[in-house]
């Protein structure tokens, strides 16, 4: 493998960075509780879609389970723990080579445990998420390298309030009460005939929401490489990297919010045939930066996808 090989690759990774900035800018200017995010599923593809078929209708739908948690706080000051399990259905569909549509159903259960032994929690739909996507190198070779960009908005979906009007606990609410605009960008690079390089980001910024928080933005890059070991199997490790701003409530910034995680995500995908593929993984945190005590447990994803 020659450094030649390499210059594309490295192109589409300083283009994907260089995307974000914008909305970087904005999570260090704007106070910011975490969003509850997307299904990562969009920006984590190790495989080139064969949707860069120059004519007829392609696209995917995936299915993803996911489970985690969230430590709040210090032994000395009482901490807190937030439970989340998540259940995402994505798809898009590509009516023309190169433009595309997406959307997303989020089903989800937090549970919050507070120092005073005290439980919240709250399940059913999240906020539904919109997109458009654009290839741009759609009629490129199959064995070449694949870009696609992503511009869509997270609607308001999900309840903040109980029938009574009293709003639930901002950390168990299952969305942000107003329309989240959202960004992306997912490229993949062949290395050789059995490696690729892959590297997804996308960022979102939430206005303030009706319950006076406004949630934190957030920008998460998925570094990683897929080995395709044999034909139905292929394994991709990922350097995953997620950097939330502070939350501000009724215009004061809260001071144990926000923070950097970065963390070691394998992944072991399995091609049944006929398109449909089934997977797992694990989020393990390696490094944390998160503010107030905050401490990001180990994390599992399974899931299943079909490409038509």
């Amino acid at each position: 493998m020659s450094l030649r090989s390499l210059r594309p690759a490295v192109g589409i990774v300083l283009l994907q960075l260089v995307s974000l900035v914008p909305i970087a800018m904005a999570c260090a200017l704007h106070g910011s509780a975490p969003l509850p995010l997307p299904a990562e599923v969009n920006i984590r593809e190790g495989e080139r879609d064969d949707g860069a078929r120059a004519s007829g209708w392609t696209g995917s739908v995936h299915v993803t389970g996911a489970a985690g948690s969230t430590r709040f706080g210090t032994s000395a000051t009482g901490g807190a723990v937030l439970r989340e399990r998540t259940w995402m259905l994505h798809g898009a569909v590509f009516p023309w080579p190169t433009v595309g549509l997406g959307a997303s159903v989020p089903v989800v259960a937090r549970r919050i445990e507070l120092p005073d032994e005290s439980r919240q929690s709250l399940r059913g739909i999240g906020d539904v998420g919109v997109e458009v996507r654009w290839r741009p190198f759609a009629r490129v070779a199959q064995s070449g390298p694949s870009l696609e960009w992503m511009a869509g908005a997270l609607l308001p979906t999900a309840p903040l309030a109980r029938e009574d009007g009293v709003h639930f606990h901002p950390d168990v609410q299952l969305g942000a009460g107003v329309i989240v605009p959202r960004i992306g960008l997912q490229v993949t690079s062949p290395l050789s005939p059995s490696l690729r390089l892959l590297a997804g980001s996308d960022a979102l910024w939430a206005p303030r929401s009706p319950d006076g928080v406004q949630r934190a933005a957030t920008v998460r890059l998925h570094p990683g490489i897929a080995w395709s070991v044999a034909p139905p199997l292929t394994l991709q490790l990922a350097g995953p990297l997620r950097h939330e701003g502070r939350t501000r409530a009724d215009g004061e910034v809260l001071t144990g919010s926000g923070g950097t995680v970065l963390g070691l995500e394998p992944r072991v995908r399995w091609h049944v045939g006929q398109g449909l593929h089934l997977e797992a993984a694990a989020l393990l945190p390696l490094w944390q930066g998160l503010r107030g005590g905050q401490r990001d447990g180990v994390s599992a994803t399974a899931g299943a996808g079909w490409r038509f």
